[in-house]
């Protein structure tokens, strides 16, 4: 990849800080290590094996299960810890920096740069003690996040470990090898004979063993914490709700591609890349795919349990408050009081008064760049316009229903999981079209829509929908530069490119004050708002039509 794309792919990197990517918020995943998982100090020890709730077991896991998902359900198989895979021999080895290599210091990245380490040990910071303490209206001495089943839900590698293996351990580990690889009990020894490449079925169930060299199983992982997930296949619910949010967690609005280029590679990329010349655009389509579904899954699984639950009102509050208000966008409502006219746009959908949903993981989906590429196809496939046309609507749909002041929890858990259905027929075609050169022709789409493809069109008027216009130009400007001939040089025109998009990028970003000093001696102290508290949308198409201006004088 040259320089040019290192760039871009910095950008992506960047974008993650932009989009509330909270730990995940570094520049550069190749800079500075991040601070080491270090031990909690003596009055905070993770308590003993004995006293650590296990996570759901499979007979209390809820029967309503996600059938669209690649991973297969291994609950039953026990964890080995991080420890088995930490010799020197085998993936704990130095890093010699060539892509060829990186399974032999697998664990030493991780364990030296990856923020997955942390996990566990940030649930013994002042910030987590504080979250749990006003959840849970005490006080913040007496919470204890490192056994909240709410916390390690997502804070730990979830699952039963074996006998001879120390629970507490794995807990320190965070969120370690078998939260994404699956656990090692059947495969951990297996994996090193020569025939295992070779092993029947070795990504199934009777191994335990996940593949993540395909994007969308890895995406899928990825997505179980970082967007949510009922509790299912012997997994808890793992659920980032507003009232979570209230209390001081970070946002989750997860992107598949600025994460991974915000992750330490304790993997070959080089043989995603080669894979997958159209590398940036495919880990794009894939991701916002998933990411999707995976929202939906959890807004019927939201809906599910506010039927079951009294209504929002009651004396206390309940696991079945309803709507959940993480499902719309947070800067509807936490904004300044101040007048700001938006851009007139014939498709917007959100009226005065109601609340927009799904800005984050629905503003730029597949009706338009990933629908819109796949109809293009020659021949075009059977009864393709109509599933386009159908997944449309019932997206649609649902937000008008979300829309309403009192959303009915029935009709949506209904519609979202239709939605849901809809949305995964795609997937598979996703991941396989060609690996060409229909970069220039992906790009064009994304950078010059159909006119008639749908509210998806509308110019983008909120910070959510920027950001995500801003990140799919991203990725197709890299994929279209990875698929151009090798040895190509780096045009003037890429470089106006990335001029560009970096002109578009400081349109989102979140402003700092400076705040005078207390005393004559304080120092001033910089204030990073964790809002888009100056984001024009005006100013954003502004910076976007350079970037259009831009593409339209790069040669095909």
């Amino acid at each position: 990849m040259g320089k040019t794309n290192k760039r871009i792919v910095g950008a992506l990197a960047v974008a993650a800080a932009l989009c509330g990517g909270a730990w995940l918020g570094r520049t550069d995943s190749r800079a500075d290590a991040p601070p080491s998982a270090a031990a909690a100090s003596s009055a905070d020890a993770p308590p003993s094996t004995a006293a650590l709730p296990e996570p759901v077991t499979a007979g209390q896991e809820s029967k309503i299960q996600n059938p669209k998902s690649k991973i297969s359900a291994v609950a039953a198989l026990h964890l080995q810890g991080v420890s088995t895979c930490a010799s020197a021999a085998c993936h704990g080895g130095p890093d010699s920096g060539r892509a060829d290599e990186k399974w032999r210091s697998a664990y030493t990245v991780w364990a030296t740069q990856d923020q997955h380490t942390r996990a566990y040990t940030v649930l013994f910071d002042e910030r987590a003690r504080r979250i749990v303490a006003l959840l849970d209206h005490v006080d913040a001495k007496q919470s204890r996040p490192w056994r909240d089943e709410r916390c390690l839900a997502c804070h730990a590698t979830p699952g039963h470990t074996a006998e001879s293996v120390d629970r507490s351990a794995v807990l320190a580990d965070g969120v370690g090898c078998e939260a994404c690889h699956g656990p090692a009990e059947r495969w951990l020894g297996e994996h090193t004979k020569s025939t295992w490449a070779t092993t029947e079925n070795r990504y199934g169930p009777e191994w335990g063993m996940r593949n993540t060299d395909d994007l969308r199983v890895r995406a899928e992982t990825c997505a179980g914490c970082h967007v949510g997930s009922r509790a299912a296949d012997g997994q808890p619910a793992r659920d980032v709700n507003h009232e979570l949010i209230a209390a001081g967690h970070p946002r989750l609005n997860f992107e598949f591609g600025a994460y991974l280029a915000n992750m330490p590679r304790h993997w070959n990329e080089r043989a995603d890349r080669l894979r997958h010349p159209d590398y940036e655009a495919r880990v794009w389509a894939v991701g916002q795919g998933v990411s999707a579904i995976a929202a939906l899954d959890l807004l019927a699984a939201r809906a599910e349990q506010a039927e079951k639950e009294p209504q929002a009102g009651a004396a206390e509050h309940r696991a079945g408050d309803w709507p959940e208000f993480s499902e719309y966008q947070c800067f509807a409502c936490h904004h300044d009081l101040r007048e700001r006219a938006l851009p007139s746009t014939a498709e917007h959908r959100h009226q005065p008064g109601t609340l927009p949903w799904g800005t984050w993981y629905f503003s730029r989906k597949y009706d338009w760049v990933v629908l819109g590429y796949l109809q293009a196809e020659n021949p075009p496939r059977p009864g393709w316009d109509e599933k386009v046309t159908e997944t449309i609507r019932q997206l649609n749909a649902l937000a008008d229903e979300m829309g309403a002041p009192r959303p009915d929890a029935a009709k949506v858990r209904a519609m979202a999981k239709g939605a849901a259905k809809a949305m995964s027929e795609f997937l598979p075609p996703i991941e396989q079209w060609p690996d060409d050169s229909r970069g220039m022709g992906l790009l064009r789409g994304s950078l010059h829509p159909a006119p008639n493809s749908g509210p998806a069109s509308a110019e983008s008027t909120d910070w959510d929908s920027a950001a995500q216009e801003y990140l799919e130009l991203v990725a197709f400007v890299a994929a279209h530069r990875d698929l151009r001939p090798a040895g190509t040089k780096p045009s003037a025109g890429d470089q106006k490119m990335t001029a560009a998009l970096e002109d578009l990028r400081r349109t989102l970003e979140f402003p700092i004050v400076v705040e005078a000093g207390a005393t004559p001696s304080a120092p001033p102290r910089k204030l990073k708002f964790d809002s888009p508290r100056d984001f024009d949308p005006a100013e954003f198409q502004k910076a976007l039509r350079r970037v259009r201006d831009v593409f339209d004088s790069m040669e095909p």
